[in-house]
């Protein structure tokens, strides 16, 4: 199946690794948070860098269409300058609603992906790095969702002693919610070592909702990707 036409030509620098790229950003992200939580403002100056980085290489991924370049600049806009009021406020307030952003812009581009993905009648490594940056999105996603709850209702966590207390977690310009990222991820894959637990239905709702949505997302597909590849071996012996 020929590939969809990027608004900015095929042969746009990267367009073939957007993936790739994408989940590289994806990566460090996530393995850079614990040491970002506690640093001081050059490693989290860097982490959000990486953070802005990544805005960039997801747009830059799903936009294969003028109205999708539309979207992801009216959501990604937005982001962008929250990230620089956050560090020149310094306010729980804007940690706050930054995200909420992140969950508005991560969405879209998981959205978009997971069509893209869909679409796709070739397992391809475009396929492949595509679908595991969707997975991926998910656990960002859901991070940023237990932000917004333990923010908005505190304590809708316990952690255990061993990991430290999210009462002193300051969700402004130093925290880069390690915490969130660590159980949205063991949630996600429903490992549950329990350290972190949702202690009231809201928190709850949600992590059980991550839970069933990163076992249907799993089988589902590998069922497809398989599926192709099985179906696509069986057109070459035909011929």
């Amino acid at each position: 199946m020929k590939e969809v036409r990027h608004v900015l030509g095929p042969k746009y620098p990267f367009y073939r690794q957007r993936f790739i790229i994408l989940f590289f950003f994806l990566m460090v992200i996530y393995l850079i948070s614990p040491f970002a939580e506690h640093s001081g403002l050059g490693l989290s100056l860097i982490y959000h860098m990486i953070f802005i980085f990544s805005m960039f290489s997801a747009a830059y991924s799903v936009c294969q269409l003028r109205w999708q370049v539309l979207v992801a600049v009216i959501l990604g806009v937005p982001t962008l300058v929250t990230i620089i009021l956050m560090y020149v406020l310094n306010e729980p307030r804007v940690g706050l609603v930054l995200a909420i952003l992140y969950v508005i812009f991560y969405g879209y581009v998981a959205a978009t992906m997971l069509s893209y993905v869909v679409r796709e009648q070739l397992v391809s490594a475009n396929t492949i790095f595509a679908s595991l940056c969707v997975y991926f999105l998910l656990g960002l996603i859901f991070a940023m969702v237990f932000v917004v709850v333990e923010v908005a209702m505190p304590g809708s966590f316990y952690i255990s002693t061993g990991l430290g207390d999210l009462r002193s977690v300051q969700f402004g310009m130093f925290s880069n919610y390690s915490y969130f990222f660590y159980f949205s991820f063991v949630t996600l894959t429903t490992l549950g070592y329990g350290d972190i637990t949702p202690v009231n239905l809201v928190a709850g709702t949600f992590a059980s909702l991550e839970a069933v949505i990163g076992q249907l997302y799993l089988v589902i597909m590998v069922a497809r990707l398989v599926g192709l590849h099985i179906n696509r071996r069986g057109q070459f012996q035909i011929r």
